[in-house]
């Protein structure tokens, strides 16, 4: 009982003493701290919706001050006080960072939200909170990338700077921010952080708790996005414009729904210097419907999306999945299952790794586990079994150390030391080479070293 009031009374000092609304905000580069705030939404702890990330501290903060904690089992308590520390360092006026990783291969995107796209990296940032703004620097070096290309070697970037005012209940962010929107843990049809961040102006929603009115009052918790941008590009898929909005809603307590509204528009040059991406992508202007929906069923929740797609042809895709939470005091851990289907005319390219940029994911099946303690170890293991759409006229030279169908095992390690968070990772692929040169096993791994201060 001590405990929870002391929580108490640190939750709201902390929203009390609160400068800014502007920024931060939760990012997409923890997935443990998403599983967290997945299971309070879970249990039903949270009335603000969670799904579009960024998410915003504030009515995160807000929720939890209405919280008493004594009524918390043993695991929602870790939930919730690792949402607290986060919360802590968030809202600091000042605060910098030091990351270092080398890996092997590029491993893309992992349940444990590790992502190596060069074999080298050096990144230092810095981040300012203000009254009513915020500001961060990131400056990345880079070591062989793998979305080197025709127009640029990208051994350095600024992913991950941004610039952000408020007015009201809104934000004026501009900057190149991960984002993830929508349920999925594998992968989004919109944003995820598979791939490089795209540079944006944004319009946002800073607290999705306050009501838009009586007239709206039935929608419950709103969050609002709006931007245009640029992405940044695979390999041989440097940049496409775009317009997006998004808009989640939690009308009741155990029911979360968003829609998504894409307009993409690819650069035509960067298509035509490569052959097969030609026959492949359209040069026609997409755009991008999606709805998705969560329920919530207190120790865990199914979710399901569609996105249909209209460009030259009419493509709808579609994923559900399920999550569960539990543990206790000193361990916490998140199961989930998921399956998705891309169809072959649906224009996936922003989505492309860097090492595959001929390859589309069709259809995965994938099952995981993630768990972490109070302390900051953490650990995940996810098995996953895809099929992609190839290419016809991809040559076999191209193609040649690409699996078809791979049975994967991605599996990885969080500790504390040095007083930072050391991660390792390793990935697994069994599957048969293209062109008919039989089943073989390919390794990849990785490590980062992060410092906050």
């Amino acid at each position: 009982m001590r405990n929870s009031r002391v929580f108490s009374f640190s939750l709201m000092y902390l929203l009390l003493a609160l400068p800014l609304n502007a920024a931060p905000w939760v990012n997409t580069d923890d997935l443990y701290l998403r599983s967290s705030i997945q299971l309070l939404a879970d249990a039903g702890h949270l009335k603000t919706p969670v799904n579009t990330l960024p998410l915003m501290w504030r009515p995160l903060l807000q929720d939890l001050t209405t919280l008493d904690s004594s009524i918390l089992d043993e695991h929602e308590l870790l939930a919730y006080t690792r949402l607290l520390t986060a919360a802590r360092f968030a809202q600091q006026s000042s605060s910098s960072a030091l990351t270092v990783s080398a890996s092997t291969d590029p491993l893309g995107q992992s349940a444990g939200a590790n992502q190596y796209q060069q074999k080298g990296l050096f990144a230092i940032s810095s981040e300012v909170v203000a009254n009513n703004w915020s500001a961060g620097v990131v400056k990345q070096f880079r070591k062989d990338p793998f979305d080197s290309n025709l127009y640029s070697d990208n051994t350095s970037n600024w992913d991950g700077s941004y610039g952000a005012y408020a007015v009201g209940n809104w934000a004026l962010i501009a900057g190149v921010l991960p984002q993830w929107w929508g349920p999925a843990q594998q992968q989004s049809f919109s944003f995820d952080n598979r791939t490089r961040p795209a540079k944006s102006l944004q319009l946002s929603r800073l607290n999705a708790n306050e009501l838009l009115g009586s007239t709206f009052d039935w929608f419950g918790p709103v969050h609002i996005n709006v931007q245009v941008g640029e992405y940044a590009g695979t390999a041989v898929l440097r940049h496409a414009r775009y317009g997006a909005a998004r808009a989640n809603f939690k009308p009741i307590a155990a029911l979360e729904w968003g829609v998504s509204v894409f307009r993409i528009r690819p650069y035509t040059n960067e298509l035509l210097t490569v052959s097969e991406l030609f026959d492949r992508y359209s040069f026609e202007d997409m755009t991008t419907l999606g709805v998705d929906l969560q329920w919530r069923l207190g120790a865990g929740s199914v979710y399901a999306e569609i996105s249909s797609q209209r460009s030259v042809a009419i493509a709808n895709g579609w994923l559900v999945g399920a999550q569960w939470h539990f543990g206790h005091q000193k361990l916490l851990l998140n199961a989930f299952a998921e399956l998705q289907y891309i169809p072959e005319k649906y224009q996936y390219w922003q989505g492309l790794q860097p090492d595959q940029p001929l390859q589309q994911l069709q259809r995965s099946v994938s099952v995981g586990l993630k768990a972490y303690s109070p302390e900051g170890r953490a650990a995940y293991i996810k098995t996953a079994l895809t099929q992609s759409n190839m290419t016809e006229t991809a040559s076999l030279l191209t193609l040649q150390d690409y699996l078809i169908d791979p049975l994967s095992l991605q599996t990885g390690i969080q500790l504390p030391i040095w007083q930072g968070l050391l991660s390792f990772d390793y990935h697994l692929q069994y599957g048969e080479r293209y062109g008919g040169q039989g089943n073989t096993l390919v390794h990849a791994a990785g490590f980062t070293w992060e410092w906050r201060w």
